[in-house]
């Protein structure tokens, strides 16, 4: 081996060294921070890759996003985009009012090697050569992971591409932005890092991720979850986000709330009329569990443990 695998260093040394001292600068608010690697996940069709887009603007631009300040730095972007066609992408973003720095780079897939069967080696190899392309960019957007891994985002390749990035973050100063997919899930239930495909494999060469899951307020509304954090305190509160089209694709924020706020909730009656009181308790001293009155019943099952506390 040409290069030592560990190295060495006493704690003082560690904590005393001041470029490890200097402040922790924000890409974008608490979510990512300078130098990480963040994974963006949600289901198809939430939203990924615009909320994405608005990212790279508001980085590259060094401009405010959604109703504070929310980044320190001013970056040029690297934004790689497997997903749209570029007849696709202008029809997304262009627009007369809209000007976008020349420090926000957008590469695509080149049609003739779509069918070229390539590896992970491969990838990595390109990534590198438009890194070393445009070198005074520092922050790359990887849009998305599943694509380049064929779906198999629990496998070896996902793996290997995850350690390729986490090496090109160290040597380059980068930092990156990997979109995900989530099987379809449970939308009454809290999202978690369990719903990121591949979440076992994939979380841990992050420092940082956050979701994008749907809202029972609308078909346009989104909420932005705080999911993995190394540098911060998580953000306890979902940001409440709108689907705009004007002047382009680009969400609009709405509000800070709980979670619980937007998910599915089951139907449950919630108030006990005396007739219920009197069948729950006949079923109660039959022997029912509370499960089964309840479902006997269409009534919740705490509201059946509370009355029967009571």
């Amino acid at each position: 081996m040409s290069e030592e695998l560990f190295k060495s260093k006493p704690f003082a040394e560690i904590i005393e060294n001041k470029s490890n001292s200097e402040p922790l600068f924000q890409l974008w608010g608490n979510y990512w921070y300078q130098h990480e690697i963040c994974i963006l996940f949600a289901d198809s069709n939430q939203g990924k890759s615009i909320l994405a887009v608005d990212i790279s603007i508001a980085i590259a631009a060094g401009k405010n996003f959604y109703c504070k300040q929310m980044s320190d730095v001013q970056e040029g972007v690297l934004y790689f985009d497997f997903e749209l066609s570029d007849k696709q992408f202008c029809h997304r973003y262009s627009n007369g009012t809209m000007k976008y720095t020349n420090n926000l780079i957008r590469i695509g897939l080149n049609s003739a090697a779509i069918n070229i069967k390539i590896d992970e080696d491969d990838i990595l190899d390109e990534i590198k050569s438009q890194i070393r392309m445009h070198n005074t960019s520092k922050v790359l957007i990887i849009d998305n992971i599943t694509f380049l891994c064929d779906s198999l985002v629990n496998s070896k390749s996902a793996i290997k591409l995850m350690k390729g990035l986490k090496t090109l973050k160290e040597k380059y100063g980068l930092s990156i932005l990997v979109l995900a997919h989530t099987p379809k899930r449970n939308q009454s239930k809290p999202i978690t890092q369990n719903d990121l495909q591949g979440s076992k494999n994939l979380m841990n060469f992050c420092d940082s991720a956050i979701a994008i899951g749907s809202s029972t307020e609308g078909k346009e509304i989104k909420y932005l979850k705080h999911i993995k954090a190394r540098s911060v305190k998580f953000e306890e509160e979902v940001v409440v986000l709108e689907i705009s089209d004007n002047p382009y694709l680009h969400f609009n924020y709405l509000r800070m709330s709980e979670e619980d706020e937007h998910l599915t909730k089951k139907k449950t009656m919630s108030k006990i009329t005396p007739e219920l009181e009197e069948k729950i308790l006949e079923m109660n001293e039959d022997g029912y569990s509370i499960r089964e009155i309840a479902n006997e019943l269409g009534i919740g099952k705490s509201s059946v443990g509370r009355f029967l506390n009571r």
